[in-house]
């Protein structure tokens, strides 16, 4: 089921996961319930709002004040930043 899940993210008082056929579905957890309960090599808290597949971040790259963008599989809605205090954690984790 994992290879089917692009990423779970948070819409103002609702979570949603979406698959890589682009499919939204609302969950009853939070996102910090649903990180507990997934595998860390295969997902990763790169925002507040959300936690992505590694499969579904095709590319990521370097911004201003130490910040990355990445590229998600499908595209989100808006550009996702991982923040400076994450950066290196989330480099170490993409490129294993």
């Amino acid at each position: 089921m994992s290879s089917r899940i692009s990423y779970f993210y948070r819409d103002g008082n609702n979570v949603f996961i979406r698959l890589i056929t682009g499919d939204d579905y609302i969950l009853n957890q939070s996102l910090d319930a649903i990180e507990t309960r997934l595998d860390n090599r295969y997902f990763f808290r790169v925002t507040r709002y959300m936690i992505a597949n590694h499969d579904a971040i095709i590319a990521y790259h370097p911004l201003k004040h130490g910040k990355l963008g990445l590229t998600l599989r499908p595209e989100y809605r808006e550009p996702v930043y991982v923040s400076k205090p994450t950066a290196r954690k989330f480099k170490q984790w993409f490129e294993v």
